[in-house]
């Protein structure tokens, strides 16, 4: 007995491999609905970010990038030294909110 598989997607799947496009459910226009804690969780730890970046071997600005949410990614290393100096999940430093709005006023996507 042989099943009948359907899969769809919104863009052809030999396009994905010819042209190397990658899969994004949704575009954010620039604004990714991940909120950074990290400014709370030095709070709560009272440690300062200069403290932070010599502990986890990052400059300052980039710990003041990152607390700001002005980042583009952050690195899994760098995410678990933060995390063990913290003494914390990854999930207490970063948050999805699906409902962030834009400057715009306008719901986010």
């Amino acid at each position: 007995m042989s099943a009948l598989v359907v899969v769809v997607f919104s863009i052809p799947v030999c396009m994905c491999f010819r042209t190397g496009l990658s899969f994004q459910p949704e575009p954010y226009r620039g604004r990714v609905p991940i909120i950074v804690n990290l400014d709370v969780m030095l709070a709560r730890r009272k440690i300062r970010s200069k403290e932070l970046a010599e502990r986890i071997g990052i400059t300052e600005q980039n710990v003041s990038l990152l607390k700001s949410g002005k980042v583009k990614g952050v690195r899994f290393d760098t995410l678990a030294r933060i995390c063990a100096v913290l003494e914390c999940q990854p999930g207490d430093v970063l948050e999805y909110r699906s409902d962030t709005t834009d400057p715009a006023g306008e719901q986010g996507i």
